[in-house]
């Protein structure tokens, strides 16, 4: 739950009114917890006694008492609101644990799985009943009752409660009680979750791409993501330059709402970098350092976001996944196509059209992919046999054996007459039945080749993609990895249209020249900077303008490149114990100045000098070099705007003259130095053996300042006195060069 010190009365109904289901939790620690009931508004009296309880999510009356007592309560408070600005429910990750049981468990498991479970509960204790298999079979049964209990009981009436009030639903259905992609059909926002700095050894982007599917599979455009997640690892090392290149890639999956982890209270707005929730979350709020420059990224996200949710996905392929009740979807890519992954209950929806099965009024697939761990159920493999038949085709391996006890052994019986009938010998990797085929023993690649499925996208290792349709425009977003400038020819799968270069950068659009490769495909010549990503767009009609061609570089009458010498003025601001100026001979960082303020400084400083150019006649590219972290750029006085990534180039043509230029140049780098600097200070607040803040000091609550000099207060240090200090300013060398004709990038 997070707390928003504007709503104290939704939030105190919450804590005061919810009491049901069989979990506590009891909150009763008075120091810890004094600022927060406080701000709750609860009595000395109520601390003592304040429970939490956790809703039985296998009976709907769990959800619905909830639902009552929180979230229709919010509803009426919001009044007029709700439904519009007000119109969105979030359900985090969940973090529950497993439930096994609830009232209605006995009934319900005879109701859906045919027999009395009373006679095997010693299984749950740990015991094996009668045999291996038998055990097994039941615990599987178990699961599966679960798994469709918490999927109806849970996911689905929280969504018709919802929709009920007015209100959509949103969710993170992963690492849940039951099937996950099941639980995904159940929301109207689905959404996946990636980390950060550095990639975890389980980064979680798997629940990004099966929140993408689920979302192609049940009509939605929208794809939310829980972003740059982070734990200690972070420390304020993170700004928009790094954290693109990973944002990219998630773009590439299918996200298209970045909503970004980080803690949003400060209570005291003054204090730099301020409050923190423990270790955890990306330090992304307006205490960074870079914070009033972030807005081209922010432009950079807004642009991407809004063109991938034009139109659905373009996927050649369902992976239909495990029945296993608690099965965790991965992410397999295939190289050149985009597939969506299918869970059980989806399954029973797919049906063949014109020889394709797929979502009817929805996604069609060209294959399906089946994948199991050895067992498969009757009805599954029924579906399949019937979808083949009418013209579907699949690839997966045939089964061994069915799951759960009912019906059972006759099941395996039945199961050994259609792995027969679909699957034939063992020899047979490819093999007709009814209007279908199935595949065995090839590669989904393979398999894509034989039907005569060409690739969606053919380009270089290093380059990701997606590719959406809407109406009659081919949208392609590709993004490289590399932290160099690549040029390649890529192949797209759409024919007959015009090619169009989309900068999600500038906003800006080019014409392309596009070759037919046959009557299916188009490549395309394409130059990406480091870290680069652009849209391809195919348009039907005819260009409105020439396409644009990677040229011969311009004349120009100044050497190429030509570095700007200095010296460097450098100017820091008046209050940060830096020396007011200083000049630079030649670049160096910041943190290796003798100066211990210029060594620790954290903030922006400005460079400025004057450089010559006797006669421009062509585009100029001033080119920084190497900057730690972001730069504004002005020259003759006009303002040439922010570069907030790598090459921190900007095209100068219209602002430099004749003769002599004056260039400033305002450059903002990390708080971590300073951070290290003040914990060489004397410390300012009452904090336990690992630095945690016990509580607010006086001098912050009097609004003073640190009296021990400190520049920086955190509430969990992150930083050590001694740790490495971070390169930062403008390193350079800075340079003027002749500017290309305009590439595909756009610069």
């Amino acid at each position: 739950m997070r707390y928003d010190a504007e709503m104290p009365a939704v939030i105190h109904a919450v804590f005061s009114e919810l009491r049901i289901g069989a979990f506590t939790v009891h909150l009763n620690n008075r120091k810890l917890l004094r600022g927060f009931f406080e701000g709750l508004g609860i009595s000395d009296g109520e601390r003592q006694t304040l429970v939490l309880r956790e809703v039985d999510k296998l009976d709907k009356r769990g959800i619905r008492t909830h639902f009552d007592h929180v979230m229709k309560r919010m509803v009426e408070l919001a009044g007029p609101a709700a439904g519009k600005t007000f119109h969105t429910f979030f359900v985090d990750s969940w973090e529950a644990g497993g439930q096994n049981w609830t009232e209605k468990m006995p009934e319900e498991f005879k109701r859906r799985r045919g027999y009395d479970l009373i006679p095997y509960l010693p299984i749950l204790t740990g015991r094996v009943l009668g045999d291996l298999q038998t055990t097994e079979r039941f615990l599987y049964d178990l699961r599966q009752t679960v798994s469709e209990l918490v999927t109806e009981n849970f996911w689905a009436e929280m969504q018709r409660l919802c929709h009920a009030q007015g209100m959509r639903l949103a969710t993170q259905p992963y690492i849940t009680t039951g099937n996950d992609l099941d639980a995904a059909n159940f929301t109207d926002e689905p959404m996946g979750e990636f980390w950060s700095h550095p990639f975890q050894p389980n980064d979680y982007r798997a629940t990004v791409k099966a929140a993408v599917s689920a979302a192609n599979l049940n009509g939605r455009l929208i794809v939310g993501a829980e972003a740059f997640t982070a734990s200690d690892t972070e420390r304020w090392l993170s700004h928009p330059a790094t954290m693109k290149e990973l944002g990219d890639q998630v773009f590439c999956l299918g996200a298209n709402r970045f909503q970004f982890h980080r803690f949003a209270m400060q209570r005291f707005p003054q204090l730099k970098p301020g409050m923190t929730m423990g270790k955890w979350g990306q330090h992304y709020d307006s205490t960074q350092t870079w914070w009033e420059w972030s807005k081209p990224w922010h432009d950079y996200l807004a642009r991407c976001q809004f063109m991938l949710r034009q139109g659905p996905v373009v996927t050649d392929v369902l992976g239909l996944s495990s029945e296993e009740p608690l099965h965790r979807f991965d992410h397999h890519p295939i190289p050149g196509h985009d597939y969506d992954a299918c869970g059980p209950d989806t399954f029973r929806r797919i049906a063949v059209s014109n020889t394709k099965a797929g979502i009817p009024d929805g996604p069609r697939y060209e294959l399906i992919s089946v994948d199991h761990d050895g067992t498969m159920t009757i009805g599954r493999l029924r579906k399949l046999r019937d979808l083949v038949l009418e013209g579907a085709v699949v690839l997966g391996e045939p089964p061994l054996a069915t799951p759960g006890l009912e019906n059972f052994p006759h099941a395996d019986e039945e199961l050994e007459k259609l792995r027969d009938e679909i699957w034939g010998t063992e020899n047979e990797s490819d093999r007709s039945l009814g209007k279908g085929r199935v595949f065995r023993g090839i590669s989904t690649g393979e398999a894509l080749t034989r039907l005569g499925v060409l690739p969606d996208f053919d380009g270089p290792d290093g380059i990701a993609w997606i590719h959406r349709a809407s109406m009659d425009t081919d949208i392609y977003f590709i993004a490289s990895s590399s932290d160099k400038p690549v040029s390649f020819t890529s192949t797209f799968r759409v024919a007959g249209k015009h090619a169009e270069l989309w900068n999600p950068e500038t906003g800006e659009t080019h014409p392309l020249e596009n070759t037919p490769v046959d009557d299916k495909r188009t490549s395309i010549r394409i130059n990406l900077r480091s870290h680069d990503s652009a849209f391809i767009v195919f348009r039907p009609g005819d260009p409105v303008s020439k396409p644009v061609t990677a040229g011969k570089r311009d004349e120009i009458s100044i050497p190429e490149p030509s570095e700007i010498h200095g010296p460097w003025t450098v100017a820091f601001p008046a209050d940060s114990g830096a020396p007011k100026s200083l000049q630079l001979d030649p670049l160096i960082s910041w943190s290796v100045h003798p100066d211990p303020n210029v060594r620790h400084f954290s903030g922006t400083a400005v460079y400025s000098t004057t450089f010559d150019v006797p006669d421009p006649k062509a585009r100029i590219i001033l080119n920084l070099g190497r900057v730690e972290i972001m730069a504004h750029v002005k020259l003759n006085g006009k303002d040439l705007g922010i570069l907030w990534k790598p090459p921190y180039q900007v095209n100068i043509s219209t602002a430099v003259v004749v003769g002599k230029n004056r260039l400033e140049v305002s450059v903002v780098n990390l708080w971590v130095n300073r951070l290290i600097g003040d914990q060489s200070l004397a410390e300012d607040s009452g904090r336990d053996k690992n630095g945690k803040l016990l509580s607010w000091p006086k001098w912050i609550l009097d609004g003073r300042q640190s009296p021990t000099g400190r520049r920086t207060f955190v509430t969990f240090p992150l930083w050590n006195k001694g740790d490495a200090l971070r390169e930062s300013g403008l390193l350079g060398p800075v340079t003027l060069e002749a500017a290309e004709a305009l590439p595909v990038s756009g610069l």
